[in-house]
């Protein structure tokens, strides 16, 4: 499997002509998305959510090594979880869009 294009992912609604939402790569200016308008009007929270992707994919790789550590006992320390805590807050924040 290849890599995903590196983030930060923005959304960009200000296309008044389009009926939709993108999904930016600010690095490289690359649409990683382009999400419809539906009859549901889903487009924003489903642009966030795509737009959240590599946050909540780093959130995900350091809870797996937090739970390993706790696991194999190499960290029991609080500062450890309570960073963990607010990695994973960020992304679900990013995840619904508000960030």
């Amino acid at each position: 499997m290849t890599q995903h294009t590196p983030g930060p992912w923005v959304t960009d609604n200000g296309h008044a002509e389009r009926d939709g939402i993108q999904v930016w790569d600010t690095v490289h200016g690359w649409i990683i998305a382009d999400v419809v308008n539906d009859q549901h009007d889903n487009a924003e929270a489903n642009a966030a959510l795509i737009a959240a992707a590599p946050d909540m994919l780093e959130a995900l790789r350091a809870a797996h090594k937090h739970a390993h550590k706790a696991l194999t006992a190499e960290s029991n320390s609080y500062t450890d979880e309570a960073n963990m805590l607010d990695v994973l807050a960020a992304a679900i924040a990013a995840a619904e869009g508000k960030w």
